[in-house]
């Protein structure tokens, strides 16, 4: 919170690292059980996202898409929550070079998605999938 109170005085609201800084408070509220205050801060990422003159760019917007995902999960939504990660996997997988770390941490997203709708033979391959990337890499 208190990086986020840094970037709003030093940022224009429309600043690709104001998204990013909301998207990784979500990410830690996540980690730390705060189901709700994630879900706050990954629709204001979301919000500035949609507004900013970066709405075209797919890094983003597969970030974004993934944190949907990541926050659908723990509130039962696992199959939107699978969407949002496999639309993030399509669009890394579309925009960055084959092997790319972000689409093996892409793929490890979707695996956890699989894991939690007790889809193990599919997490395993997603899993396998994400290994054999970061193994390249």
């Amino acid at each position: 919170e208190k990086a986020l109170e840094n970037f709003q005085r030093c940022d224009a609201e429309d600043s690709p690292r104001l998204i990013v800084c909301h998207h990784n408070i979500a990410l830690a509220y996540l980690a730390a059980k705060e189901e709700r205050l994630a879900c706050d801060h990954s629709t204001t990422a979301k919000d500035l996202f949609e507004e900013s003159v970066y709405k075209d760019n797919r890094l983003l917007q597969s970030m974004l898409e993934s944190l949907d995902g990541k926050v659908n999960i723990p509130f039962g939504f696992v199959d939107d929550g699978i969407d949002h990660l496999a639309q993030a996997l399509e669009t890394a997988e579309r925009t960055l070079p084959n092997g790319d770390a972000a689409i093996g941490s892409a793929w490890k997203d979707l695996a956890i998605g699989y894991f939690k709708e007790g889809d193990d033979q599919r997490a395993l391959d997603a899993f396998d999938t994400a290994m054999k990337i970061f193994e390249r890499i």
